[in-house]
């Protein structure tokens, strides 16, 4: 869901940003390293729910100016991807470089012009972005130098959606196969808020932050499932598929997460499965039935 995960990033910007000056003469909220997943085909049908916030002309003007250019600025994303003063036409070279070798890492397209933009006032934010093909399921990754948080985080993220369904489609031309929309992955070096942004912010956080914080977000590493057998704890690790990805089992909640690397997982599934393990650990010490998610 995009305007959750917009609403996610601002409430991690305004809580643990750091203020510190910009290079526009006011204060910065700033975090460094932020990356955000967001599953493409879900995230374009939730987009109409930005159009609460941002009108949806604005959405297709910034969607437009990343897939064709736009005329009259002193440079564009889609100029850069489509005419870059060095590479020429990026895009291209990279449908064509999927299409031909779905295995490869190299479909890369950059923004950045060492002629222009290192003494540029207004050098481009984003500098890179590289695709992936992987059973026929089509993956992106943008990477931001320096992002806006509040002011352009979701209209970048809506126009690389955008930019998504033109490879999806091109690549379906060019391949003649049915391509499925993966992941869009969003890694902002410099995530903020300025300081003239932090009450609307706030305010878009106090009408959305709750119902964001609870929705419930699937996790494509799979399904755990807990249960009690053998005087054991039995922990499993299901993927999508149903196939077993990993087990453990113990004779504590400690014993089992000693043997599982929580950190790749979202900080909620990780607080919900030592929840349930510390249920499993309860109801063998007192020999009581265990049932998983029943409270």
């Amino acid at each position: 869901d995009l305007l959750r995960a917009w609403v996610k990033l601002l409430d991690s910007v305004m809580r643990w940003g750091r203020v510190k000056p910009s290079e526009y003469g006011e204060r910065q909220k700033q975090l460094l390293g932020a990356l955000a997943v967001l599953r493409a085909e879900e995230a374009l049908r939730s987009a109409v729910r930005l159009q609460a916030y941002i009108p949806a002309e604005e959405l297709e003007r910034h969607a437009r100016s990343l897939l064709e250019g736009a005329r009259g600025a002193s440079y564009s994303y889609g100029d850069r991807l489509r005419a870059h003063r060095e590479a020429g036409d990026q895009l291209s070279t990279f449908i064509a470089k999927l299409s031909s070798s779905p295995a490869t890492r190299r479909a890369v397209m950059l923004t950045w012009d060492f002629a222009a933009d290192p003494a540029s006032p207004d050098p481009p934010c984003l500098l890179l972005v590289q695709g992936d093909l992987t059973d026929r399921v089509y993956s992106q990754v943008a990477y931001f130098r320096s992002h806006d948080a509040f002011g352009a985080w979701p209209l970048n993220a809506y126009a690389l959606l955008r930019l998504m369904e033109e490879v999806k489609m091109k690549l379906e031309s060019e391949t003649g196969e049915s391509i499925r929309l993966g992941n869009l992955l969003i890694f902002s070096a410099s995530l903020h808020v300025y300081e003239h942004d932090w009450p609307r912010a706030r305010d878009l956080l106090e009408k959305n932050l709750e119902a964001a914080l609870h929705a419930f977000v699937r996790d494509d590493k799979g399904d755990f499932l807990v249960r009690v057998e053998g005087g054991e704890i039995v922990l499993e690790l299901r993927d999508p598929s149903g196939a077993l990805a990993f087990s453990a089992k113990g004779c504590s909640a400690r014993d089992v997460l000693k043997k599982i690397n929580l950190t790749p997982l979202m900080p909620s599934h990780a607080a919900y499965l030592g929840r349930e393990l510390a249920r499993a650990e309860h109801a063998l010490k007192h020999g009581l039935a265990y049932n998983q998610d029943e409270v």
